[in-house]
């Protein structure tokens, strides 16, 4: 037992320091066999000791009641780097991270004053290589010989805390997935595997679907706060030359860089990057996909497999929160796009609906308009009224034209024209819009760009587009109009939002240097009635009217706006290549007084009475039919000959395309010369705009009905 006492003074005790007991002892043994055997089970007994402190998952230490440390176990060296004479004498807080130095004086010192006491802490120490690590500490006050002071056994529990905090984490992603954006669940995940991995960068990138280039670049916060020089965050690279990533993706498997120097793809970092002194990066894998590229770097110390299996743990659970996540945006987003699909389509069907009644009672201001000018003289006051009715009446057609094509369903009558010849005739009235502080530029293509689609919406288009790049431009500035021609790959339209058909196009784009839109107004920019623009000066239908007539035709638009820099649009639209003959427009009554029998079919009185006014006034015999039924009746009885059938497309007991074809069965060379005032949605699937068919858009003036029957009726004409 002396031996045993003997053995734990040598500890407790500094090195050198021995008791008058020790001494005595040893001295008056009379016993050399007895002294020898005592000697032989202390060498034993040490032996074993020290086997035991080697062997130990943890370090014994024995400091006295200041903190010096007195003794430390060999372990040191194998667990944290120091050799054991290295750290005895020095304060055992020198070795703690500095937030806990002061936790762990109170927590030492409280041992010291209550002596019966025994703790389990825990804190953030450091290594001989400078990593800091996480360790439980157990200490248990001692008082032996007039000394006192802690003994504790020391150990490394990163890897438990790891643990731990991946699980904490991973419950806290799941709560933040709720509400916050992809973009914060990375940056979130990105602090984390930084702070697990006592890194400095974290940085994480998506992977294309081509597999060749990579986007949307989220930053850990610590990088963007402390690290980022770049002026511009880069926004898309290709994978053959992104630098460290590029191993990563290519092997499928993390990459750890702890000596950067030799790295080959560093010298495609850019200029301002911050410096890389090692880096880890991990490719998230479904599949035989690469998802995303995620990397953490500048840890003080050099990566291991602790870090590797850390950073991928946090990375797969991240992204399939952010999978979750973005399956949750698509969903309200296609529930938005059916939202607003619906709301539009109800507008469309309320704006079709009115269509026909209000283009009627259009015609018959318009028409008796035209008449009674027809038989007041110029210079009398009545004259000047009568005009402004007419104009009054030919504006409200123009709006009633512009909702029904914000709803896609405005009646357009198509022509095969050149677009750039159209843009030129609108050059000065645009130039004279934009004012005189906004120069407009002219960029046509010298290549055909022949279109098929209303001269009418190219007008609205142009109008529309260059009034929002005005209103954007403070001061000077310079709108841009440009066509061009441009063919689009299947393999390109896959990849591109605004255009999902393949084929040639003809585009015409409107540019400017404004102010830009704003990303949270960038959504909703064809939205019908929205408008950033002040209370009176904007009513929110220009765009979206602009999307209804593109989508009509078959075509797309794309907008590409930056805030500060300016906005623009362009429109592509099928290029049509046939070659069109062109016929001379007839824009004056002909003075041909026809005898010819009209018959006329109209199912609103008020119409059927102004074109009879019309055709009579032009010696044309006409037989009035208010209904189908009428009509048939008269065309199978009548005595005499019928020239022409003038009938409304869209009526209660059939409608006039059934109509004319029952009367041809009876006379088989009757024309026919169809008109309506419903959109072009209804009437075109009966088949009244099809090649061949002659047909009149109502509200349409006296001049423009007796052009077309009399060109109609003429010997030889074709119906």
């Amino acid at each position: 037992m002396k031996h045993d006492k003997t053995q734990t003074q040598s500890l407790l005790q500094p090195k050198g320091d021995n008791s008058d007991d020790d001494q005595i002892r040893i001295g008056i043994s009379p016993d050399s066999a007895g002294t020898k055997r005592c000697e032989t089970g202390l060498w034993e007994s040490e032996k074993m000791f020290h086997f035991i402190m080697d062997h130990l998952n943890g370090v014994v230490f024995i400091t006295d009641d200041k903190g010096i440390l007195t003794y430390v176990s060999p372990a040191i060296q194998r667990l944290f780097g120091f050799a054991a004479n290295e750290v005895t004498g020095t304060l055992i807080f020198d070795y703690l991270e500095e937030e806990n130095v002061q936790k762990a004086h109170s927590d030492f010192f409280d041992t010291i004053s209550n002596s019966s006491r025994h703790k389990v802490l825990q804190f953030r120490m450091k290594n001989k290589n400078g990593a800091f690590f996480w360790a439980e500490v157990q200490v248990q006050y001692y008082e032996e010989h007039g000394r006192s002071g802690v003994i504790g056994l020391l150990q490394d529990i990163t890897r438990r805390k790891r643990i731990e905090s991946l699980t904490l984490f991973r419950l806290h992603l799941l709560e933040m997935a709720n509400n916050m954006s992809v973009d914060d669940l990375l940056r979130a995940t990105l602090d984390e595997s930084e702070r697990l991995t006592q890194s400095s960068i974290g940085f994480v990138h998506f992977v294309e679907q081509d597999q060749l280039s990579l986007s949307h670049q989220v930053w850990s916060t610590n990088t963007i706060q402390k690290m980022c020089r770049l002026e511009e965050k880069t926004k898309s690279c290709q994978l053959n030359s992104a630098g460290v990533w590029a191993d990563a993706f290519r092997d499928r498997k993390t990459i750890i860089h702890n000596d950067f120097s030799e790295i080959r793809h560093r010298a495609a970092m850019p200029a301002g990057h911050v410096n890389i002194t090692r880096e880890l990066v991990v490719p998230v894998l479904r599949g035989a996909e690469v998802m995303a590229i995620l990397g953490v770097g500048n840890k003080a110390s050099s990566y291991d497999e602790d870090d590797v299996q850390i950073v991928e743990a946090i990375a797969d659970m991240a992204w399939n929160v952010v999978t979750y996540k973005l399956a949750e945006q698509s969903k309200e987003e296609l529930e938005a796009r059916l939202n607003q699909s619906q709301k539009m389509e109800l507008v469309g069907q309320l704006a079709g609906g009115i269509a026909h009644d209000f283009n009627n009672m259009l015609e018959v201001i318009l028409g008796h308009a035209e008449i009674a000018l027809e038989q007041v003289a110029p210079e009398l006051p009545l004259h000047t009224d009568i005009r402004t009715i007419q104009t009054a009446a030919t504006r409200t057609a123009d709006l009633t034209r512009q909702l029904l094509g914000f709803a896609r369903k405005q009646t357009v009558m198509p022509e095969i024209l050149d677009l750039n010849k159209r843009v030129e005739g609108l050059l000065d009235m645009l130039k004279h819009l934009a004012g005189e502080s906004v120069a407009v530029d002219w960029i046509p293509e010298s290549s055909p760009v022949q279109v098929k689609i209303d001269p009418s919406q190219i007008d609205q288009i142009l109008v529309n587009l260059c009034v929002n790049s005005r209103d954007a431009i403070t001061g000077i500035g310079t709108i841009t109009i440009e066509t061009g021609n441009m063919t689009v790959e299947k393999a390109y339209c896959d990849s591109l939002h605004f255009c999902r058909e393949p084929g040639d196009y003809v585009t015409l784009s409107v540019r400017d240097n404004g102010c830009g839109i704003a990303k949270t107004d960038f959504p909703h920019i064809f939205e019908p009635f929205f408008t950033t623009k002040e209370l009176g000066k904007g009513t929110g239908m220009g765009l979206s009217t602009v999307f209804g007539i593109v989508k009509q035709n078959n075509g797309c638009i794309d907008c590409q706006s930056e805030p500060g820099k300016g906005t623009t649009v362009t429109i592509y639209i099928p290029h049509f290549k046939e070659i069109r003959q062109s016929v001379p427009e007839q824009t004056t009554c002909p003075g041909h007084y026809g005898t010819d029998t009209v018959l006329l079919v109209e199912d609103e009185p008020e119409i059927l009475k102004l074109c009879q006014l019309m055709l009579e006034q032009h010696g044309y015999s006409v037989l009035l039919a208010p209904t189908p039924h009428e009509a048939f009746r008269i065309a199978e009885e009548y005595p005499g000959g019928i020239d022409l059938l003038l009938t409304d497309v869209i009526m209660p007991e059939m409608n006039g395309c059934d109509l004319a074809k029952k009367i041809l069965s009876v006379r088989p060379n009757l024309k026919t010369l169809f008109m309506s005032g419903y959109n072009i949605d209804v009437i075109s699937r009966l088949g009244v705009l099809d090649e061949g068919i002659n047909y009149i858009q109502k509200p349409f003036s006296f001049k423009s009905l007796m052009s077309t029957v009399s060109t109609m009726l003429k010997p030889g004409s074709v119906n």
